[in-house]
């Protein structure tokens, strides 16, 4: 993906030269093809593809390809964050103890958790429950209640849907302080092309793990973001909306896991 500079602004980002053509000339078409392909039901976040941080510390990812089931091998992955959010679950027992691919409770947003059938007495603030403080997994330094990040993302070559790149605990400080940097100097994220890096960590365990090195590459033309924010207008509350699944994170392993995010 081109990204030619084209001047420095006073936060010392460039204005780039990624049009997203697809995006801006198609919103119409991909209105009409919502309508004929999903019988006027329409897009739900449930819908889109997810990207989840790859295992044992590879710095490529994998994404998905038009293809059912197949896969790409990339560098990096480039494009603008449209949303965020972060989720949390739970497992009082792993797997090879008898616990279920289902966590025992669950929060779609990370302030209130939801306990299961049977763990209603789970439920209740997430800030006020023990089991998201940090010490609490049964193994190591990090918490009980595994917290996740959820970051749409809208790649060119991904069309004009955005994907779900899962964030483990690891790679949601690196998030957020990009998120706080752009604040700082009074951009939102929807407005400027960003890249994702994978950075191989290891950790005091010897244990490979991946975690997310983004940057930003410049700002986007105002027609762009635009174009992009009416392309995602209709798909706001079902993002709002979208959680945790099940396959996100290896159900039930409340064991040491190499994702634990370190306490500050």
């Amino acid at each position: 993906m081109g990204t030619k500079k084209n001047g420095k602004s006073e936060s010392g980002l460039a204005l780039v030269d990624n049009d997203f053509s697809a995006l801006v000339k198609s919103n119409a078409m991909i209105q009409e093809a919502a309508e004929v392909n999903l019988m006027g039901q329409g897009i739900e976040a449930s819908d889109l593809e997810r990207i989840k941080i790859p295992a044992g510390g590879s710095s490529s990812w994998e994404i998905p390809t038009f293809e059912e089931g197949e896969t790409d091998t990339v560098k990096h992955l480039e494009g603008v964050i449209v949303f965020q959010k972060a989720v949390r679950a739970y497992w009082m027992h792993g797997i090879e103890d008898g616990g279920t691919a289902a966590p025992d409770c669950h929060s779609d947003d990370s302030i209130t958790g939801i306990g299961s059938e049977g763990n209603e007495d789970l439920s209740g603030l997430c800030a006020k429950c023990p089991n998201s403080k940090f010490g609490s997994a049964i193994k190591g330094k990090g918490q009980a209640c595994k917290q996740m990040l959820l970051v749409f993302f809208i790649r060119e070559e991904a069309g004009a849907l955005p994907q779900i790149i899962v964030c483990p605990p690891t790679s949601i400080k690196p998030m957020r302080g990009l998120a706080v940097k752009l604040t700082a100097i009074g951009i939102p994220f929807n407005s400027v092309l960003v890249r994702l890096s994978l950075e191989t960590v290891v950790n005091d365990a010897g244990i490979k793990y991946s975690k997310v090195s983004p940057k930003v590459i410049g700002y986007l033309k105002p027609e762009v973001v635009e174009s992009i924010k009416t392309c995602v207008e209709s798909l706001m509350g079902a993002m709002e909306k979208e959680g945790f699944k099940e396959d996100d994170v290896e159900g039930g392993d409340t064991s040491f896991d190499p994702d634990e995010i370190e306490k500050e």
